[in-house]
């Protein structure tokens, strides 16, 4: 034999084929899989000789021992004589390896596939498991670094300690300073789970509901019967619960004997003394409370006497603690390398029509979307409804609903007795819920200590007349609430938070909408159109409720009078208004003015989403000035990332950057036109400026552009501006110089919310067509031209 290549024996290439059989692969598929052409893969199964590294990595694919496959170590079944106790090293390797044999059908069988949400057929686990990251810092027990969340912009230079923590706790934050995904802005370094499972033997790994500690055990069962991890071990996965329920409550040691066949029974000692057994235990929160005891005291004593076994158990994040003196993990949150490894593999599973990229690329276009994909079994629910509808529905609501039903469906029972709060509908559960977050939202405490949210708790039980209130434990009964669903999280040492920005926001409109107050809430709502951190809640609530004329009116009225007394302002709306009325009539004059709006530079983007919203194009305009205004203004846009990441996360029009650059182009060849025989200079510049872009104007690719602008966007601008501010500069320029810090700020509020409130009319089909009209035909008008209309409207109703 050459010492390059190996070949299968009979028996080597017998045990190969049932495994691919176990493993439902053919062998293009292994081929596939392994990235090897065909012949390699044929020569191994014909019994040919094949190069060494092909023929090892064939084996370990297919969870077998290649020196066993090629006959260099000889195969030996079971006999009576082998079935002695083992005499040496040699002879217990080779009824490791006959034990790891004769379970690894039912292993494949049993752990090789999983149901996901309410898919019929379940899906192999080898489409659909990605690889994940643990944190070695358990949130819930950080304390100290809890501040950083805390922090507000007037205690940045405060000397923050143990003994104030307490006090900035009941502080409202910013809600810039709160990141949206749900592990806030303390960002622990994370380490691949599997690198974990190899240097420690003991371990608790902890998860908030559906971040998939079940699928991890069974991953880690099927990677090692085929030898990807802890090959010498023989893999038991346990159902603690099952364990815990077992007619006549044996030990942990005796449950597991019965996992072993007759024959291998008498080895099983052996094996745990050496080290031999890989014993995974899956739900120690699922136990009842009346089992947990003698549960953990099972564990604890079946480790600390096998102490060379590697022992895993899975437990809910916000499950009581157990002490069992492993070593306490957290499984992290899905980043984006992770969520595009798990799409990638959900729509090539079944040969989906649905393109991975698209999904990836509409996820990334609405950040509250995107927290949601943070947890597996939320991004399963995303990919399911993504692949049913092609997109993502455009009521988000909706979407919100079905993920807070997909973990309230989680929620386990009590044995021997219940809980005040499993006692309660989901129905009551979810108004609870509603009336946390609006509670907490409407007091700016994003994160709230456990007495807070007692006192909170307390007054809806009493308020909703929930019987049997003398049985009220407050502490069993926070405790549940954030160990059954995963809604509110624990993020340090008694502080809370709902476990993302996206369900507060969610259940705040839940409480407005649903409310007996509904209109006096929405009043108060419709006040809040000013404060970016009511946005969300804002655009929820137009999708939610029938009758919104009222609402959006009202929000209407607060914009219009938030600018109303500042003259100076007010001229420059006025201004706005008269170079609008002498444009073309092909687009509303809503969105002309929105377009004239974004000359202010402050506040650009969001008059670039009204302009959208109403499918503004240069072509509207009927003079070169608009043209040019339009050149500079959609350039700057092209060069400022932060608009664009600012844009990807409103999520109020769709955007394409390669579409808008080359939108920029045509409208650069329709002002070479009109500049030729006006102003040569000028149309000389512009034209060096066309030819820079010439390259790259077929291109469809946004990252090409991305690129372009990245590498060149700012020296480009700055010579377009050089080149047409001259031009333009007297006309538009000089109007709006003298605007101070506070009316630029107020400008930017303005323009923020007149975008919501296009908006939430788009959104919402069920307004009435005549508020619909007064909206759009007085939006960005100065006051005294909206008081004429509204007074030319009344006399048009009584005549």
């Amino acid at each position: 034999m050459n010492d390059l290549n190996l070949i299968a024996t009979p028996e080597g290439i017998r045990r190969a084929e049932i495994a691919l059989i176990e493993m439902q692969l053919t062998k293009t598929k292994l081929a596939e899989r392994l990235g090897l052409t065909r012949p390699p893969i044929s020569k191994f199964f014909n019994g040919k000789t094949i190069r060494n590294e092909n023929f090892v990595t064939i084996c370990k694919t297919l969870g077998l021992d290649w020196r066993i496959v090629c006959g260099l170590q000889q195969i030996e079944t079971v006999t009576d004589q082998a079935a002695q106790a083992p005499k040496d090293e040699d002879s217990l390797e080779k009824i490791i390896q006959n034990i790891r044999d004769d379970i690894r059908p039912r292993i494949t069988r049993n752990h090789g596939k999983i149901k996901v949400l309410n898919l019929e057929k379940p899906i192999d686990l080898d489409d659909i498991y990605i690889s994940i990251n643990i944190l070695e810092k358990v949130t819930r027990r950080k304390q100290l670094e809890f501040i950083e969340i805390m922090r507000r912009k007037p205690y940045d230079e405060v000397n923050l300690t143990y003994e104030n923590v307490e006090v900035m706790i009941r502080q409202p934050i910013y809600p810039d300073d709160v990141d949206r995904f749900s592990r806030g802005p303390i960002k622990e370094k994370h380490v691949p789970i599997l690198d974990a499972v190899r240097d420690y033997k003991n371990l608790l790994v902890l998860g908030k509901p559906g971040s998939g500690k079940t699928t991890l055990l069974k991953y880690l069962a099927v990677q090692c019967i085929r030898a990807g991890i802890k090959s010498q071990c023989i893999p038991i996965l346990i159902t603690l619960k099952e364990f815990s329920e077992a007619k006549g409550q044996p030990s942990l040691l005796e449950y597991i004997r019965q996992d072993f066949l007759d024959k291998e029974r008498k080895y099983l000692e052996k094996l745990l003394i050496n080290g031999n057994i890989l014993i995974l235990l899956d739900g120690l929160d699922e136990v009842y409370v009346s089992d947990i005891s003698r549960v953990t005291t099972e564990i604890k004593k079946f480790s600390e006497k096998y102490i060379e076994n590697s022992c895993i158990v899975t437990c809910r994040i916000a499950a009581e603690e157990h002490n069992l003196n492993f070593i306490d993990i957290e499984i992290d949150d899905l980043e984006d390398p992770e969520i595009k490894a798990f799409a990638t593999k959900w729509f090539c599973r079944n040969k989906s029509k649905i393109n991975a990229d698209d999904f990836l690329k509409q996820l990334k276009s609405n950040s509250q979307i995107l927290e949601l994909a943070k947890t597996p079994k939320l991004l399963a629910l995303l990919c399911l409804i993504f692949e049913d509808l092609g997109k993502f529905p455009h009521d988000r609501s909706r979407l919100y609903r079905d993920a807070v039903k997909t973990l309230v469906k989680q929620e386990k029972r009590e044995k021997n007795g219940s809980t005040l709060y499993t006692e309660l509908s989901i129905g009551q559960k979810e108004k609870l819920f509603s009336y946390i977050a609006y509670v907490s939202f409407v007091e700016e405490k994003y994160f709230f200590d456990v007495d807070y949210a007692k006192k909170i708790i307390k007054k809806f039980l009493i308020e909703s007349s929930v019987p049997n209130l003398d049985r009220l434990d407050i502490d069993r009964f926070m405790n549940y609430i954030q160990a059954q669903n995963g809604l509110i999280v624990e993020r340090a040492h008694e502080v809370y938070s709902f476990s993302h920005l996206t369900f507060h926001e969610y259940f705040v409109s839940r409480e407005i909408v649903e409310s007996t107050h509904r209109e006096l809430l929405l009043l108060n709502l419709s006040r809040k159109i000013l404060e970016s951190r009511w946005k969300e809640v804002i655009l929820l609530v137009s999708e939610m409720i029938p009758e919104i004329d009222t609402f959006l009116l009202n929000i209407k009225h607060v914009i219009d009078n938030s600018i109303s007394e500042d003259q100076d302002i007010q001229k420059f709306v006025k201004w706005i208004y008269k170079r609008a009325s002498h444009e073309s009539d092909l687009y509303k004059k809503a969105a002309i003015r929105a377009f004239y709006w974004g000359t202010v530079g402050y506040g650009c983007c969001y008059a670039e989403e009204i302009a959208h919203a109403f499918e503004l194009n240069y072509s509207s305009f009927s003079n070169l000035d608009s043209i040019l205004i339009f050149l500079l203004l959609r350039s700057k846009s092209l060069d400022t990332q932060g608009l664009w990441d600012l844009w990807a996360e409103t999520n109020l029009f769709d955007y394409n950057r390669a579409a808008w650059s080359r939108e920029l182009i045509q409208a650069i060849d329709v002002a070479l036109s009109l500049l030729y025989d006006l102003d040569y200079s000028v149309w000389s510049a512009l034209q060096k400026l066309r030819e820079n872009l010439t390259e790259f104007e077929s291109s469809d690719s946004d990252t090409v552009w991305d690129e372009w602008w990245q590498s060149n966007g700012s020296s480009w601008v700055s010579k377009l501006n050089v080149a047409l501010t001259s031009y333009l500069e007297a006309d538009i320029y000089g109007i709006h110089s003298g605007f101070n810090n506070a009316q630029t700020n107020s400008i930017i509020k303005y323009l923020e919310a007149n975008a919501i409130l296009v908006a939430c009319l788009k959104k919402s089909s069920d307004t009435n067509s005549t508020v619909r009209e007064e909206i759009e035909n007085t939006l960005l008008l100065p006051i005294i031209e909206i008081k004429s209309y509204k007074s030319f409207k009344k006399k048009d109703i009584k005549q």
